[in-house]
């Protein structure tokens, strides 16, 4: 239990760890009632305090070894009694064995997982298997496995969170924080209280994370560390600005670079792998994205650029949530051996909405390594989506002789980044 124990002390620092495994989630009007089994519950009951969740001590007025013992005996009573596969007795002794395993027994690990893996086939239609297995993987400190079936009870149930009830939300909001998803968490409280759940008030998580986010100040100087992050999510690698509300997804092989905040601009140059042109030569393009938050209103923008780019076409098209000026420019004095410079520059305008970057938050895999060319590593505070309309221009450098390739490239590419 030592590198579970040091694993979450720091990724929580001093945040209380709540992650239950909770009687809660159990249906007891649909166990078995008669004398014996309803001393067992209540039993239960009156330790779940105790079991529920991981102790980095134990301080508790209670003999952890009579816990232990109890939890066992009921195990195996309900193990013995549940002969007709019951899906509410199969989801309670999968609580007690988390118990069990909270209390440092965790050969249970193993039987945990067969269990509710089985479950999930047995009572397709049972989100709860589901969340029991999230509450459990983030417990163990498998953060990432547990939020994932979070994720998949929306996929597969519905998406609809006001349909579950307000215990989900708490746990489902526990989860986005473990994995770095605090915009999230704070929605889902906000609809837990609005449902009758705890007020924001009295949410000491929620005003927790309230307390980590900041205001950024247009015309200070910002570091490049302190606007961009890279993380990795489920094998994909992210570029992240919450101040930008940006999200670019990038593959391990590309090289990105990223400036600070400084003159009220900031640029990331992404570097993708090189394409194959149509005469089977591998050619790279240079992707430059500025945000720009000079005082220019986004016409003023445009024509700015307009007159930096030797242009030859120009057109609108909408991709995702954004109108984009799509300008084709042309320079034939550059790259001449692969029929002259033919690019693209792409420019929009990303309005405010709210301080809220819910949308492009992923959860985060925890790892101080850096592998391959990208170094990733998650900010220590956060900043609040900046409260204005930004200018957005997108530059890919290209030739003639890649350029069909480039456009496929960027126009897919355009369809995956998030910008709020």
């Amino acid at each position: 239990m030592k590198t579970r124990k040091l694993f979450l002390i720091s990724i929580f620092m001093n945040m209380a760890v709540l992650v239950y495994c909770n009687i809660h989630i159990v249906n007891k009007n649909k166990l078995p009632n008669n004398e014996a089994f309803n001393a067992n519950m209540a039993m239960l009951s009156d330790i779940s305090q105790f079991a529920a969740h991981y102790s980095f001590e134990w301080n508790y007025p209670v003999d952890k070894s009579n816990l232990i013992a109890f939890l066992e005996a009921f195990h195996k009573d309900i193990v013995r009694i549940n002969t007709k596969n019951d899906y509410e007795l199969n989801l309670l002794n999968a609580v007690l064995m988390t118990y069990l395993y909270n209390l440092d027994e965790t050969d249970y690990y193993e039987e945990i997982v067969i269990t509710l893996e089985k479950m999930k086939i047995d009572f397709p239609n049972e989100f709860r298997t589901y969340w029991l297995y999230g509450n459990f993987m983030i417990s163990a400190a498998k953060l990432l496995i547990g939020y994932n079936q979070y994720k998949l009870i929306l996929n597969l149930y519905s998406d609809n969170l006001n349909s579950y009830p307000i215990d989900f939300l708490f746990d489902y909001a526990y989860a986005c924080i473990v994995v770095q998803m605090p915009n999230s968490a704070m929605e889902i409280y906000e609809l837990a209280a609005k449902n009758g759940g705890t007020p924001l008030a009295s949410n000491g998580l929620y005003k927790s994370i309230e307390k980590e986010f900041k205001d950024a100040i247009i015309s200070n100087i910002y570091a490049d560390k302190e606007i961009w992050e890279i993380m990795k999510s489920n094998d994909i690698y992210y570029l992240r600005s919450r101040m930008f509300g940006s999200l670019f997804p990038l593959m391990e092989t590309w090289a990105v670079r990223m400036t600070g905040l400084d003159n009220n601009k900031s640029f990331c140059i992404i570097t993708p792998d090189q394409l194959i042109s149509k005469n089977n030569n591998s050619i790279g393009i240079t992707i430059l994205i500025e945000f720009n938050l000079n005082n220019l209103s986004y016409d003023d923008f445009l024509k700015e650029k307009l007159r930096i780019y030797p242009v030859v076409e120009q057109t609108k098209k909408v991709i995702g949530n954004h109108k984009y000026d799509i300008i084709i420019y042309e320079d034939k004095t550059k790259y001449r051996n692969m029929g002259g410079a033919r690019g693209y520059y792409i420019a929009a305008c990303a309005a405010y909405k709210n301080k809220s970057n819910s949308g492009i938050e992923i959860p985060i895999e925890f790892n101080n390594a850096s592998t391959g060319r990208l170094n990733y590593y998650p900010l220590m505070n956060y900043f609040n989506r900046i409260n204005q309309s930004i200018n957005i221009g997108i530059l890919v450098d290209s030739s003639n002789e890649i350029f069909n390739e480039a456009s496929d490239f960027i126009f897919g590419y355009l369809e995956d980044i998030i910008i709020e």
